[in-house]
């Protein structure tokens, strides 16, 4: 949850600069190195909560495939729809926007650690708590990928 935080922040950053007309190559480099650095924390920490999560097996395998699918079609469709928006607004439009999913997804896994196992989410992670994945499932971006998973298996 800390490196969307970092990275929310560092867009949120760049966008009010870029909005406001007070970006510089300096100011806009030094925040895109706070959320590379924050950034890069985030997949190997993603796949860690998986094998956490999910019990060992071909679920495991179906889940690491998944979070690697989200990861490539973000990383292929996000530049050209970010290309589209800027296209007909403007660059800081869509580092707001960016900042604004960054801070939806750290949303997201706070609340899903939340559901898993109460206010002490880490400890479902960790496998002290008695919700585990199921808890989990109720979780509204754990729902949606779960839907997903059942569209796929359903072909």
């Amino acid at each position: 949850m800390a490196c969307q935080l970092v990275c929310g922040a560092a867009q949120l950053g760049a966008a009010v600069l870029v909005l406001s007309g007070r970006a510089t190559v300096w100011a806009l480099a030094g925040l895109a190195v706070v959320a590379g650095a924050a950034g890069a924390f985030f997949q190997p920490a993603a796949k860690g909560l998986v094998v956490q999560l999910v019990p060992a097996g071909p679920m495991l395998v179906q889940a690491n495939a998944l979070l690697q699918i989200c990861f490539n079609v973000v990383a292929i469709a996000g530049p050209g729809l970010a290309g589209l928006v800027i296209a007909a607004s403007s660059p800081g439009v869509i580092l707001a926007w960016d900042a604004l999913t960054f801070l939806v997804s750290a949303r997201g896994v706070r609340h899903a650690a939340s559901t898993a196992g109460g206010p002490a989410g880490a400890a479902a992670v960790s496998g002290r708590s008695g919700g585990g994945a199921g808890g989990l499932r109720r979780a509204p971006l754990a729902v949606a990928a779960d839907r997903v998973e059942q569209t796929f298996r359903e072909r």
